[in-house]
């Protein structure tokens, strides 16, 4: 699986972003740059980053309120549209807020389901993933509390068997 672009509106601090990773392959350094402070903290590289795990899963790394999630300004239209390659076909994914929306697409094809937990099922067969295992192998933050070591046997074998394919 690889993130090609992801737009981002009304979550959390962005209000409209669009990110193309198309030039890029192996792993990405993003580095931010806070213009009212200087420094990086609150640049937004963790919205980021909760944006694409979000997009992917329809959870959050720091187990947010929808309020929380939704722009605090806008208070409504949040959207997470991402893009991916995955086994030489095209995904994409477009999860909302306020309204709750879930759309997914495999080579352009209209793959949703009857409802967004229906929905969520197929993503996660489709893309041989699960939240527990993309927290484990790919997100890492002080706010990720999975930990491999205290996982249950079953998610354990789980996160083992996807985590070469991500």
């Amino acid at each position: 699986m690889k993130i090609e672009k992801i737009t981002i509106q009304n979550f959390y601090s962005f209000k409209d972003v669009s990110l193309d990773l198309t030039d890029y392959s192996g792993l990405t350094l993003i580095k931010g740059k806070n213009k009212d402070t200087g420094g990086s903290n609150g640049a937004g590289k963790s919205v980021l980053v909760e944006a694409i795990y979000f997009g992917l899963t329809g959870k959050t790394i720091r187990k947010s309120t929808e309020d929380t999630l939704v722009n605090n300004q806008t208070k409504k239209k949040c959207l997470v549209d991402t893009h991916l390659t995955h086994k030489g076909d095209e995904v994409r994914i477009t999860r909302g807020k306020k309204p709750t929306s879930l759309e997914f697409f495999v080579g352009g094809e209209n793959k949703t389901q009857a409802n967004v937990i229906e929905t969520q099922k197929y993503i996660n067969a489709h893309l041989n993933i699960n939240h527990k295992v993309l927290l484990a192998s790919m997100f890492f933050g002080q706010s990720n509390d999975v930990n491999f070591l205290d996982s249950n046997a079953d998610d354990k074998r789980t996160i083992i068997r996807n985590f070469p394919n991500l």
